[in-house]
């Protein structure tokens, strides 16, 4: 088992760029000279490597593009006795890519729900009931709106 190490820049590029070429980070990480996948995730969580954590999600979101075009190239390879086998691979090639980069390749719809112009919703509670008159506050209220109507 290799022990972590410190951030080396030269590791976290090549380690960006096979990715981005449609290598997961399992593979990439099980040779001798790159880092554990773990010693990746603490990189990934040190808020002063902000930029390999951009880096990191960009080659993410290549990587579903490259295994997007990975199953389409399947399936025009195979065809006949292995249109079954190229159906498969295609679904499983497709279902990485959606969960990789969602926005593209989900066949999910996602709803997000926001306030105006893109900000927090604000709840805002109705009561549609008749107003109790037993609660002296309302009463109070109801009898200075009426004083101000009539």
């Amino acid at each position: 088992m290799r022990t972590k190490r410190k951030f080396d820049r030269n590791a976290a590029e090549e380690i960006c760029d096979r990715m981005a070429e449609g290598e997961s980070l399992v593979s990439i990480c099980q040779d001798d000279h790159l880092p554990s996948m773990g010693t990746v995730f603490q990189w990934l969580q040190q808020k002063e490597l902000a930029e390999f954590r951009e880096l990191y999600v960009q080659a993410v979101h290549c990587c579903a593009h490259s295994l997007a075009h990975k199953a389409l190239e399947t399936v025009d390879r195979l065809s006949g006795d292995d249109a079954q086998t190229a159906r498969a691979r295609f679904d499983g090639l497709m279902s990485i890519a959606a969960k990789l980069a969602p926005t593209s390749y989900s066949e999910r719809m996602m709803v997000e729900h926001t306030g105006d112009v893109g900000g927090p919703m604000v709840a805002v509670q109705i009561n549609l009931e008749a107003p109790d008159h037993s609660d002296p506050e309302l009463v109070e209220h109801s009898s200075e709106t009426d004083g101000e109507t009539t």
